[in-house]
């Protein structure tokens, strides 16, 4: 097994800390906040497809709830795109 600087077994997988609220938050981690004072934040998003489901609707919920804080460009592996009807007019996002 590798060692790490600490002289602790290295799994290398790194521990995460919670967000504040548990897994279901919508709160933004304070390094992000951080970046964002400097400019508008783009986060990327991948998806094998953007057609309407669980992970793209979630990120709609998510992306509508946080409306001009971050810019966010999608890019679909298979170029469908219908979830985006789900963002609100707020949004900052580009399809690719």
């Amino acid at each position: 097994m590798l060692q790490d600087s600490r002289s602790e077994p290295f799994t290398g997988v790194s521990p995460m800390k919670p967000i504040h609220g548990g897994p279901q938050s919508m709160e933004v981690p304070k390094q992000a906040e951080a970046v964002q004072q400097a400019g508008q934040l783009t986060l990327l998003h991948i998806f094998p497809t953007f057609a309407t489901g669980g992970a793209q609707v979630r990120l709609a919920s998510m992306a509508n709830h946080w409306g001009k804080k971050y810019r966010h460009t999608i890019i679909a592996m298979d170029g469908v795109y219908d979830c985006a009807e789900k963002f609100d007019s707020g949004v900052e996002y580009e399809l690719h």
